[in-house]
């Protein structure tokens, strides 16, 4: 038996979309330049806040907190523009499911975006647990939210796989002194990571199997 905990935004679900919208309508309501929906694969990652800082221009760091806030406000309501599940992901949660492993996610996103569209999308799944970033979570890669999840389990570390799309799953995985999985179909491409040399690297979530059953 496996624990595999999941990243939420660029591994189980594409959801660049409504980052990006939400976040276009911030700056075009302070009057600042747009970016392409493409260009927030490189703001995200490490959680609302440093989104919403990557997108701000550099001299208006003054608005910070107020954006962010508008952000949050506004991405409630448009969270779901764009928002699916990448090919595949139903399929391998299913054969976790028949084999016998446990699942759980960890994201940086806040508690309560995960708690609206966790049960959307995957419901009918048993993770052991959902934690989102909050005052008592710090962001990945701070290793709390995995420990805790580990603990829970019941398993050893050596069994315990973080499967991620960033450098920061990357990070937390060794943080916690668990198994990386890097995902190659979400926010950042294999070469942006290479320097981290992952240890395992999957393109398509069937390719999980063989390293979580070996």
């Amino acid at each position: 038996m496996a624990l595999v905990i999941f990243d939420l935004d660029g591994t189980l679900m594409n959801s660049i979309d409504g980052l990006a919208i939400a976040m276009n309508m911030v700056l075009a309501e302070y009057e600042l330049e747009q970016h392409p929906v493409e260009e927030y694969k490189h703001f995200v990652g490490n959680g609302i806040r440093m989104m919403v800082e990557r997108a701000l221009p550099e001299n208006q760091a003054s608005i910070l907190e107020s954006a962010l806030e508008r952000m949050i406000e506004i991405y409630r309501i448009h969270y779901s523009h764009g928002l699916i599940a990448y090919e595949g992901i139903y399929e391998l949660l299913d054969q976790l499911v028949v084999d016998g492993h446990q699942m759980a996610m960890v994201t940086n996103k806040f508690q309560f975006m995960a708690d609206k569209i966790m049960p959307e999308f995957f419901e009918s799944y048993p993770f052991i647990g959902i934690i989102g970033r909050s005052e008592e979570h710090p962001a990945k890669p701070d290793p709390t939210m995995i420990n805790l999840i580990v603990a829970d389990s019941g398993l050893e570390k050596s069994q315990c796989y973080m499967i991620g799309d960033t450098e920061v799953d990357i990070s937390v995985a060794r943080n916690a002194g668990i198994q990386e999985v890097f995902v190659t179909w979400g926010f950042r491409k294999l070469h942006e990571v290479s320097d981290m040399a992952p240890k395992n690297i999957i393109g398509h979530p069937s390719e999980l199997m063989a390293i979580v059953n070996r």
